[in-house]
């Protein structure tokens, strides 16, 4: 792929909540650095996104537009050969995404997203994975709050094990140990999408922990292991399959009860994609967990309950029908000063396999953040993962395809994310 492209990064869906919040930071730290535009369907409303930041930010003004059309593949291609990277936030993807990754992987182009959307990542994993790797291209789903905390979290423990004594990871445990943020209309339709277009079968497949992992690392792992160690590798898979638990359980080296994480679903499923792409480095038998975590006992047990209760009513056609009239829309989200005030901490506890003196040792990523997880920090995370691509190009693993963030950008991502304005922070330590 040529790196002499007119821009480095193209925002695509910049007239929508979290696009506008993209190109907004884009412009406001990164101005200098990098030459980007924004892009959609609609060039008035793009106009309209101009317009409105150049309001608090002139240089705004200076923006170049750019549109095509997501039922005209060759406008859509040739929008995509004039990036390096190109930034995707326009959701529901199973309705609006297939047709711009086709096109960046048609281009040559990177491509980084924001959703949660698991089920759709992997059908796209499956028809591009090879095409993208065959081009030298990353294709990476799940830059926002879903799920690089848990994903970059998970490979900092696993990492720092293997690093500094020699052993892989047997078993990561991450708690969410505090959140505050507000959902907006584009993550309450991706919802709704996603359990209205997902088959019964396919939300039954989606209980299983390898989900979404890449079969062609697997059976190559599994080649390379002796008949005995294809034996265990097998049964270990065939116990952890289902590994959720929604059973409240003490966790004490964060002092927390825990409950089911409501998008545990999403993000556990990018982790053990992780493991499958990175083999040498996770191992053969690792293990990963997410919860909420809760001071009280009785309010783990109400949270796991209410959860329950609410993913019961949600299958239903009219409640939802319901939930749609009294919740934001599309294009609607939470204001600035709740953004602002919004937060969350993520403990990521690793313990690694029995050493040579039979002794285990463990490790504990701390990632936190200062603004709304959805909305003021994912717009941060993406855009810190595309800038990888420009600013940090000679730092990325030579592994290209269907990725997820810790594939594909490891620690670079990781001090992106420290030395940047992004209002993250990550480390990772011995836990004594």
């Amino acid at each position: 792929m040529s790196n002499k492209r007119e821009f480095d990064v193209v925002v695509w869906g910049a007239s929508g909540f979290t696009g506008k919040l993209v190109a907004e930071y884009l412009l406001q730290y990164y101005h200098d650095k990098i030459k980007f535009a924004i892009a959609g369907r609609d060039q008035k409303k793009l106009q309209s996104v101009k317009d409105e930041l150049a309001k608090e930010l002139p240089r705004a003004k200076e923006l170049s537009t750019l549109t095509a059309s997501l039922d005209d593949d060759t406008s859509l291609v040739e929008l995509a050969k004039k990036t390096t990277v190109l930034i995707s936030t326009v959701g529901p993807y199973a309705r609006y995404g297939t047709p711009v990754v086709r096109a960046c992987v048609e281009a040559a182009t990177n491509y980084v997203d924001i959703t949660g959307e698991v089920q759709w990542s992997k059908k796209m994993a499956q028809l591009y994975h090879e095409k993208a790797a065959a081009k030298g291209i990353k294709i990476v789903s799940c830059c926002g709050f879903d799920s690089i905390p848990s994903d970059i979290g998970t490979f900092l423990v696993v990492d720092y094990l293997k690093k500094n004594y020699q052993l892989n990871c047997a078993h990561a445990t991450a708690v969410f140990t505090a959140l505050k943020g507000v959902a907006s209309g584009g993550t309450i339709a991706s919802m709704f999408e996603m359990i209205e277009t997902t088959t019964w079968e396919e939300k039954k497949a989606m209980r299983d922990s390898y989900f979404y992992q890449e079969s062609s690392t697997l059976s190559s792992r599994r080649d390379s292991l002796s008949a005995e160690e294809q034996r265990q590798f097998d049964e270990w898979r065939v116990a952890n399959k289902y590994s959720d638990t929604i059973k409240p359980v003490w966790v004490p080296e964060v002092g927390r009860y825990t409950s089911p994480f409501v998008m545990a679903l999403v993000n556990t499923k990018v982790v053990y994609r992780s493991e499958s792409l990175l083999p040498e480095l996770y191992g053969t038998h690792f293990q990963y967990q997410e919860f909420q975590g809760h001071r009280s006992f009785l309010l783990a047990i109400f949270t796991t309950f209410a959860l329950a209760v609410f993913s019961f009513l949600v299958m239903i056609a009219p409640f939802r029908a319901l939930l749609k009239k009294v919740l934001p829309k599309p294009g609607e989200g939470p204001t600035k000063e709740q953004r602002d005030s919004g937060f969350f901490t993520l403990n990521v506890v690793g313990e690694s396999v029995k050493g040579p003196d039979g002794k285990q040792v463990q490790a504990i990523a701390v990632l936190k953040g200062k603004k709304d997880p959805g909305y003021g920090l994912t717009s941060r995370m993406v855009s810190e993962s595309a800038l990888c691509f420009v600013l940090n190009r000679d730092k990325l693993s030579p592994l290209s395809g269907f990725l997820t963030p810790a594939s594909a950008f490891g620690h670079t991502l990781v001090d992106r994310l420290n030395s940047s304005p992004s209002e993250l922070t990550l480390s990772v330590s011995t836990l004594t």
